[in-house]
């Protein structure tokens, strides 16, 4: 049985696919439960999985507390980005998202942002403290300071695209000075920086942004924006696996709580505004090249500029291709 929050949220929907896909090839079927963020809905839901013989429980965020007291049998259970109060009876799995806000918050600290602004979800769970917490960590270890009036909390029926851009709103109203927003999603990012455009306030020059999450809208929207970047598919397959091996009894060797590091390398995905563009020389490549053969040129590339190369220009990549290949090389992005 696997319980989501909401099956609309694209990131959600990709750990979703992921885990489907690890349990069919194991020859197991899974009952996708969306419980649109509602707590009876969720314990309804886990009273049907138990009724259903089913034999474990996957969660993916959701609320605080696991309902245990409505399981009549021992069903294993792995949680995914969601820390329960009383988890002794379950294993947790989440990106390390402590890092991740660190991160972020450094990033625009490195673009020379002195008071940033985060833009987050008002609700305990472990995922939106721990992207505070980083977040507030990085601005003590650079010496800035922690400003209340720019820490937005939004309510969690409000937590989206129209709540940042509403909030983003009432900030730039309120004449509160900033010039950098970490925003712990990217549909929250997104709200921000059409919030900003609205009031003539251009992104990057005046005020950066930055998102977490890596999907579909940091690519498409303009300028594109950076965000960090989790390991979905890792993500899946060590919580998938866990399960697995629960299920079939197996010993575990292993903390109960098992975090997932971001790595800086990898997760942080610059649009070409942010990053700023400097003098540099080009270089084109022509070649007729299939997918199996972008990772030995990339690998050749990197290995010939000794990461100096400054740009890659492509031509008759499919979009998929082309931000593979955008990624493994972290290149500015140009439209």
């Amino acid at each position: 049985g696997l319980i989501v929050p909401n099956i609309d949220n694209e990131w959600f929907s990709h750990l979703v696919l992921e885990i489907e896909k690890y349990f069919f090839e194991k020859n197991y079927s899974v009952f996708i439960c969306n419980t649109s963020q509602d707590e009876q809905k969720e314990i309804a839901y886990f009273k049907s999985l138990d009724s259903k013989l089913v034999d474990g429980i996957m969660c993916i965020s959701g609320i605080e507390e696991i309902p245990t007291d409505v399981i009549t049998r021992n069903i294993p259970i792995v949680c995914i980005d969601r820390k329960p109060k009383d988890h002794n009876n379950v294993y947790y799995v989440e990106s390390n998202h402590y890092s991740g806000g660190y991160l972020a918050t450094e990033e625009l600290i490195k673009k020379g942002c002195k008071k940033i602004a985060i833009v987050s979800r008002n609700k305990t769970l472990s995922v939106n403290k721990q992207r505070l917490e980083g977040y507030r960590q990085a601005l003590k270890d650079y010496g800035l300071t922690e400003y209340k009036e720019l820490q937005i909390l939004l309510d969690p029926s409000s937590a989206n695209y129209e709540g940042s851009r509403e909030a983003m709103n009432q900030l730039i109203k309120s004449k509160i000075p900033f010039d950098g927003v970490f925003a712990t999603n990217d549909w929250r990012a997104y709200g921000v920086m059409v919030a900003l455009s609205e009031n003539h306030i251009n992104v990057p020059h005046d005020v950066k942004v930055i998102g977490f999450d890596d999907i579909s809208i940091s690519h498409s929207c303009h300028p594109s924006l950076s965000t960090i970047r989790q390991d979905t598919v890792g993500l899946a397959q060590k919580a998938s696996s866990l399960l697995l091996n629960l299920m079939n009894d197996k010993e575990i060797q292993m903390v109960k709580d098992l975090l997932l590091d971001i790595n800086p390398n990898f997760s942080i995905s610059p649009s070409r505004e942010y990053a700023g563009l400097k003098d540099h020389s080009e270089f084109y490549i022509t070649c007729d090249i299939t997918k199996e053969e972008v990772q030995p040129l990339l690998d050749q590339l990197n290995n010939d500029w000794d990461g100096e190369m400054d740009d890659c220009i492509c031509y008759g990549f499919n979009t998929k291709m082309f931000h593979e290949l955008v990624y493994y090389l972290g290149f500015t992005l140009f439209d």
